[in-house]
């Protein structure tokens, strides 16, 4: 009998680590390859930097999500495990959590990956503004006193605020260089937000940012007539698609969302070219207003890239075909 019982609690304990293990396995959300090359140029990027709360409730895709929590915290040295947003003596005291409809999560920079925290939808307790329960990804600061030994109560608060400053500000450019829309959120209940993530009393809520595809349509060339062009257009599946296709330098890659069954934004996400770029300015533009590269000509003086980012956007909308 005494065996008997050592063998169903050796059983037990078998099933429970199975479980557990199991358990863990199924919070780790693998994230995509960041892209870390090409892009728009730095400068263009600060022209557009701006604060937008008009969002779309058109989902980011996993590879767009997996290049921006690199570029806002993401390790750009392996050797060393230093990030691309600086930090205090290294510290790195800013944990990223990652709200969606689909629960918490928390980025994990060494792995490049999330980990769950909660099932549940937190974005409402994220912002007091009705837009962030909305937006479709909300990116919290949280600071880890832990991480900043030796720090008085100030320079803890000091420093937690300049280091999450660094990392908003790469997911503004990021948003920029993307053509996407964020707005850093201050106007929330920290507390509470903490509370209901589940935060220790060593950390403490910072900031919120909220992050999507700008609701508003692109700038009509002058002479353009959207309506008509609008009516006759064709109808394409909703969401975010990507295409690419060999410039004049390597390849040019664009995201194409679609909403309610139109083209709404034409986004280069990753190109090499060198100028001129009159074509990965104008181009997408252009391709919205017509809703596809029908009658969509190239630029003058930069056909190759006009070729390119033309068939990257016919690839990218064969996948948005009904």
């Amino acid at each position: 009998m005494r065996e008997l019982r050592r063998f169903g609690l050796a059983l037990a304990c078998v099933i429970m680590a199975t479980s557990c293990a199991a358990a863990d396995k199924e919070a780790l959300v693998p994230l995509p390859p960041p892209r870390q090359e090409g892009g728009m140029p730095l400068m263009e990027a600060l022209a557009r930097r701006q604060s937008q709360r008009d969002l779309a409730p058109t989902p980011v895709s996993e590879e767009t999500l997996s290049s921006l929590l690199w570029a806002a915290a993401g390790i750009n040295r392996p050797e060393s495990g230093k990030r691309t947003a600086p930090s205090a003596r290294n510290w790195q005291g800013i944990d990223v959590y990652v709200a969606r409809a689909d629960g918490l999560f928390l980025y994990e920079p060494r792995e490049h990956r999330l980990r769950r925290v909660l099932k549940e939808d937190v974005r409402e307790a994220a912002g007091k503004q009705p837009f962030v329960a909305q937006a479709p990804i909300v990116l919290i600061y949280v600071a880890d006193a832990s991480r900043m030994p030796d720090a008085s109560a100030d320079a803890v608060a000091f420093y937690s605020a300049t280091d999450t400053g660094f990392i908003s500000q790469n997911v503004y450019l990021f948003c920029a260089a993307n053509r996407l829309a964020t707005v850093v959120i201050g106007w929330l209940d920290k507390e509470a937000l903490a509370r209901r993530i589940g935060l220790p009393e060593n950390r403490r809520v910072v900031l919120s940012q909220a992050i999507g595809h700008p609701a508003k349509e692109p700038a009509p060339e002058p002479d353009a007539k959207p309506a008509a062009v609008a009516k006759e257009a064709p109808r394409w599946r909703d969401g975010a698609y990507r295409g690419s296709a060999r410039g004049y330098v390597d390849d040019i890659v664009v995201e194409v969302v679609v909403r309610d069954g139109l083209v709404r934004n034409v986004t280069v996400v990753e190109h090499k070219e060198s100028r001129p770029l009159r074509a990965l300015r104008d181009l997408p533009r252009r391709i919205a207003m017509a809703q596809g590269t029908d009658g969509v000509d190239a630029v003058t003086g930069a056909t190759v890239t006009s070729d390119a980012l033309l068939e990257a956007v016919r690839q990218a909308l064969a996948k948005a075909a009904p």
